[in-house]
């Protein structure tokens, strides 16, 4: 059976976290939890120094990572923590709403 093709998605908010661990510390733990979890992760997205409050104009990675859910090259999204997609909870619950209504399931390293 072929495994489930996912896309990884990381953020941090500051010029600071790029430079510092939290871009590395979310990639690590994405590619551990797709080889622990048996998913094939195609592609690493990642918007640098982006506010979570930002829109997608913005957010050029995630922007291209519902893209290409859309498009069905994959079927899931990873993400080290739900915050990742967004701060503003409401925005964060509109954005999952719409993956899982398309049967796209959504993975995080740190919440069940």
């Amino acid at each position: 059976m072929a495994r489930q093709r996912v896309i990884g998605y990381t953020r941090v908010s500051t010029a600071e976290q790029v430079d510092g661990f939290g871009l590395t510390v979310q990639e690590k733990a994405i590619r551990a939890y797709c080889k622990a979890e048996g998913l094939q992760l195609v592609a690493m997205l990642s918007d640098q120094g982006q506010s979570g409050s930002n829109g997608l104009d913005e957010r050029l990675g995630l922007a291209e990572a519902l893209a290409r859910i859309e498009r069905g090259e994959v079927s899931g999204l990873v993400v080290y923590r739900l915050d990742r997609l967004a701060r503003d909870f409401v925005l964060q619950e509109t954005i999952y709403q719409r993956l899982t209504q398309k049967g796209v399931q959504i993975f995080s390293v740190k919440e069940p």
